[in-house]
């Protein structure tokens, strides 16, 4: 029973590979502003893509990952959740303020890098949090 659901979400992840490719098949020469028509620009590029994903969901082919989806959120909301102590501490601060202060005490970002003030507002707006 696994094995089968498994084959026919496989089969549809290439069925929707297949509509996306075959929408780029048929750009033709200098349609889109390219000397050779081969790569479309960047917004017509766009454009094809978001109409073959739309005729794939019209198709009920299930995009992206909603397991993951639940658990990226639910990592979110538990690490801003133990920043809530620092942050609600700092609230009187600017963003790009708190952002230094928790780079310069060793805090890690999310991804591991240092804290710009727009994290810190996305993690303040998450806890809902006022931020100056």
């Amino acid at each position: 029973m696994y094995h089968n659901r498994l084959v026919l979400e496989q089969q549809k992840a290439v069925q929707t590979e297949l509509d996306i490719a075959s929408v780029f098949q048929v750009v033709k020469p200098g349609v889109f502003g390219t000397a050779s028509g081969d790569v479309p620009d960047g917004s017509a590029a766009s454009v094809l893509t978001r109409q073959a994903l739309a005729a794939a969901r019209e198709r009920g082919v299930v995009l992206g990952n909603a397991k993951q989806a639940l658990a990226n959120k639910t990592d979110s909301v538990a690490r801003a959740e133990s920043l809530r102590p620092l942050l609600e501490g700092m609230s009187g601060l600017s963003a790009r303020a708190i952002a230094s202060e928790l780079t310069m005490r060793g805090v890690p970002a999310a991804r591991g890098a240092a804290w710009s003030a727009k994290t810190v507002l996305r993690v303040m707006d998450r806890l809902r949090i006022a931020a100056q």
